[in-house]
């Protein structure tokens, strides 16, 4: 996939009935979007705002993305939890995986998406068994 980006300005859902559509984000603010990060160590793509051009209002959201394969998942999310939460992983899945402390994830959970950062690493849990399953631990 080569590099790119797409302006995103008045994101509008239409009901049926012909009513006027409703604005559900008009970008003059990120408001809790921000961009999925699936592959550790990958080029970072961004989400900014910026003043040209624009739909309506003052400003846009642009999403840029770096040029490579478009798998894993790319693009843009609006968080269920605007912060991330602090996990705590075994040290199985982060070697497994190749994450490293202060690494963002983006975790689905019961149909919301989550945003957890890694604050620490645990080589064993009450309860969990490192070398039956890796895991992960959130408040």
């Amino acid at each position: 996939m080569p590099p790119g980006a797409v302006y995103l300005d008045d994101l509008q859902v239409a009901l049926p009935g012909g009513s006027q559509p409703i604005v559900l984000d008009n970008f003059e603010a990120l408001k809790g979007w921000d961009v999925l990060v699936e592959v550790p160590n990958a080029p970072r793509d961004t989400l900014q705002l910026v003043r040209t051009p624009t739909h309506g209002g003052a400003s846009a959201g642009m999403f840029t993305w770096s040029g490579g394969h478009p798998l894993p998942l790319r693009g843009i999310y609006q968080e269920s939890s605007p912060l991330p939460r602090a996990a705590v992983v075994s040290r199985t899945l982060l070697t497994s995986q190749g994450y490293k402390v202060g690494d963002r994830l983006l975790l689905g959970v019961h149909s919301h998406l989550v945003q957890v950062t890694i604050q620490g690493v645990v080589d064993f849990f009450p309860t969990l068994d490192p070398e039956e399953e890796p895991f992960l631990i959130l408040n």
